[in-house]
């Protein structure tokens, strides 16, 4: 089918494209594979394929972590972690990690990188 070129604000991670390519071919998706197919959003901008983007640095053996949704960045070092409010600090300049009014953010946070943590047998 012929995609309309456009605008999507749907979160994705760069190991959707490899399972993207796969779903526009036809071909099935390996069980293994950790990306996800973004055809719907390719058919649909408004289509939620993912509710955060998982990222993590440091090879084999990661020293930081991040996760991003639509309105929070969340980041966890080895030594530390960081929240912001992407609404209001697009920037990054105030991180709320010690702010007791995000305290269940931050708790939801910590257990969504856990599990994808365990995920991806870092």
């Amino acid at each position: 089918p012929g995609y309309k070129t456009g605008n999507s604000s749907s979160i994705v991670e760069l190991v959707d494209l490899f399972p993207t390519i796969l779903d526009l071919v036809g071909l099935d998706i390996p069980e293994q594979c950790h990306g996800k197919s973004i055809k719907s959003i390719l058919e649909d901008p408004s289509s939620i394929v993912r509710d955060v983007a998982f990222s993590y640095h440091g090879g084999r053996t990661p020293t930081q972590f991040s996760l991003r949704s639509k309105r929070w960045a969340y980041i966890k070092y080895s030594n530390g972690e960081e929240l912001y409010d992407m609404n209001n600090d697009p920037g990054q300049f105030t991180n709320l990690i010690n702010n007791p009014e995000y305290i269940n953010v931050i708790k939801d946070f910590r257990i969504k990188l856990s599990k994808k943590i365990s995920s991806y047998q870092l």
